[in-house]
């Protein structure tokens, strides 16, 4: 099993289930005391924000937290398990 620095995931972009570009990974939430990822922070594009119902800022764009389990691989991209449906649900809860 190859073993990566859990910094080298920041940078990438992230896909939602149907491919569509949704954003990029900003930075990561671990839990010092179990030495785990819990979460990730995305950066959405300002042009999935419509998709996700959410409100388009007049500058910048915004971010969400999305727990590591919603993530089914990792490798040039961060490709997500859950459909751009499902994380505008997600999004809008937090």
């Amino acid at each position: 099993m190859a073993s990566s620095n859990c910094c080298d995931i920041e940078g990438k972009k992230v896909f939602a289930q149907q491919g569509r570009e949704v954003g990029v990974v900003v930075g990561l939430d671990v839990d010092l005391d179990e030495f785990k990822v819990r979460s990730f922070e995305l950066k959405l594009r300002r042009e999935s924000l419509e998709d996700l119902n959410m409100k388009v800022p007049l500058m910048g764009t915004k971010t969400m937290h999305l727990d590591v389990q919603h993530i089914s691989a990792i490798g040039d991209t961060v490709l997500l398990s859950i459909s751009i449906e499902k994380l505008a649900v997600i999004g809008n809860e937090s």
